[in-house]
């Protein structure tokens, strides 16, 4: 199945400056591929800021129901964590978590940058989200595009990290490179406001990936049995 199906999980942090370099360690060696190997997973990708004044990092899981999202072997990676990730956890700063359903795709293939749109705004119509997203994918440079609608999945031990700044909808622009990325994001975040119904200006990060695995590229010995 395609990144990123049906759901997606998206997430925005920063890391304390002292713990940046095993940060980078734990989160490319354990977390993300420990989640990937979930099934029902289909690819984990992570992402690094090109603009000073945004959340540094960025990742997003694709998934292939929103249920995995809520599923018990998801939650007993959450719940029972390894020492790394305990220890690492009280790194994390500025943390927003946001599960999305997948409202529509454009475009196909991976792009090497992101522009990261968070939404704030009523239900778009279904002519809306492809108007949108054809709108997006028709950009020069622009591979692949992805309207995602968020909804309530947050374990507890997520609790601490609800964020006024919750979006309703997020939008994941994928392209070539980050200059392509940076020079679209104002455009994106225009068309944003031209096709749905939002209540702000969208706020637009622009990110270079760093790392992608897929859920069958994952090691036995990441994979947790409960």
């Amino acid at each position: 199945m395609a990144f990123p199906g049906p759901a997606f999980l998206a997430l925005w942090n920063d890391v304390t400056p002292q713990h940046a370099h095993e940060y980078n360690r734990w989160h490319t060696r354990e977390h993300v591929p420990e989640r990937v190997g979930i099934d029902g997973f289909i690819e984990g990708r992570r992402y690094r800021h090109a603009t000073p004044g945004q959340r540094e990092y960025f990742t997003v899981y694709g998934a292939n129901a929103p249920e995995v999202f809520r599923s018990q072997a998801y939650l007993n990676v959450i719940e029972d964590p390894t020492p790394w990730s305990v220890n690492m956890r009280l790194t994390l700063t500025h943390v927003l978590r946001a599960p999305c359903r997948t409202l529509g795709s454009a475009g196909s293939g991976t792009g090497g940058a992101l522009a990261c749109v968070r939404i704030h705004g009523a239900a778009p119509a279904p002519q809306a989200v492809s108007t949108l997203l054809a709108a997006c994918a028709a950009l020069d440079g622009v591979v692949a595009a992805h309207l995602g609608e968020v909804f309530t999945a947050q374990p507890n031990a997520f609790a601490r990290w609800t964020a006024a700044e919750m979006p309703t909808h997020v939008l994941l622009v994928e392209s070539e490179d980050i200059d392509v990325a940076r020079n679209l994001s104002a455009g994106i975040g225009a068309r944003v406001v031209d096709a749905l119904p939002v209540l702000d200006t969208p706020n637009v990060d622009v990110y270079s990936m760093i790392f992608a695995i897929g859920h069958a590229d994952v090691d036995a010995s990441l994979r947790r049995t409960r």
